[in-house]
């Protein structure tokens, strides 16, 4: 009797007729009710919201389907896009083919628009590209400190911002809006960065030279009077010691016009992309007794400046940091 009551009341709940109507939304009818039910897929939360149309007509149903869900989305997530063409999704991507190329575009600005969970697609990607307000940036960058142990440095927040501000735009451009909303400002902390004093970079110098002459070994890394050349390099050139820039350096990116007293510097990794620098006077002379014999014997161009004996780039960078360590 009671497997009879089981077939009983399975057999009332399963769907007698189903009616597709677009992605989404469909209409079904069960043997519990003469009623037509709507099933409505919520594209926010993933799952199925059902209603019943109170409607017995097939046809009457199917206009009472699509109310609904217009309805539905107009009131709880009036923020969504209606179409692709119009989601923040869409400009975004946009974005990411035309600036791929780009010299000032980086694999940063391609994980904060399309990390999985957190990334600026995943956020607003659904949403109506004209919808998207101040308040809303607000919420996702508080929704970035919430997923982290520590708070992203406003440096890193402010550069989150600066890629919503690029993809509305393409939006402005598109004439879907008239202006950029209001942006959060990120906060400015003064963090002055630290300076050799004249007298500490004598020091400095000093303490270099000595270490080279005595042929001291750090971490297997023995001190030579190439790195001592190399770190005066660092001061007079500005370039960060990093294999995108100072060990990435090559004699074809270093150009010495005779007219002037310093080098000009093709960096073509550096933190903000490629760029062209420029050497202090003392750079020049730094650069010229780094080889011996440079005029006579010019070195082949596409020999690393700094450190040629490592064929592998990134294993300079830990040995560089071994040399310094005395000093």
């Amino acid at each position: 009797m009671a497997a009879d009551s089981k077939s009983f009341k399975k057999s009332i709940d399963s769907v007698t007729s189903l009616k597709h109507l677009r992605k989404g939304l469909a209409i079904y009818k069960t043997g519990r009710s003469p009623f037509w039910y709507i099933r409505l897929r919520d594209p926010l939360t993933s799952k199925y919201v059902v209603r019943s149309s109170r409607e017995k007509s097939r046809l009457d149903a199917i206009e009472t389907a699509f109310e609904l869900a217009d309805t539905y989305h107009s009131k709880a997530h009036g923020e969504l896009a209606q179409t692709k063409s119009t989601s923040f999704e869409h400009f975004a991507k946009i974005l990411l083919e035309t600036q791929k190329s780009q010299t000032d575009w980086s694999h940063r600005d391609n994980r904060i628009l399309s990390r999985p969970k957190d990334g600026l697609i995943f956020y607003f990607g659904k949403h109506d590209v004209t919808k998207v307000t101040s308040g809303m940036v607000r919420k996702y960058l508080s929704h970035l400190d919430e997923n982290r142990a520590k708070p992203l440095a406003e440096s890193t927040k402010s550069k989150h911002v600066i890629l919503i501000k690029k993809v509305l735009m393409l939006a402005v451009d598109d004439g879907l809006m008239r202006t950029l909303p209001p942006m959060p400002k990120a906060k400015r902390v003064d963090t002055p960065r630290h300076a050799f004093t004249d007298k500490e970079y004598e020091r400095f110098s000093q303490a270099a030279l000595e270490c080279a002459e005595r042929g001291d070994i750090v971490r297997g890394a023995r001190i030579t009077g190439h790195h001592a050349k190399m770190f005066n390099f660092v001061v007079h050139s500005f370039l960060r010691p990093s294999v995108g820039e100072l060990f990435g350096l090559k004699h074809k990116d270093i150009q010495q016009d005779p007219k002037t007293n310093y080098l000009k510097m093709t960096v073509r990794r550096g933190k903000t992309g490629r760029r062209e620098s420029v050497t202090m006077p003392f750079g020049a002379a730094i650069y010229g007794s780094s080889g011996s014999n440079m005029q006579l014997n010019p070195p082949d161009p596409e020999e690393y400046v700094w450190m040629p004996d490592y064929p592998i780039r990134p294993l300079v960078t830990s040995a560089a940091k071994s040399a310094q360590s005395p000093v």
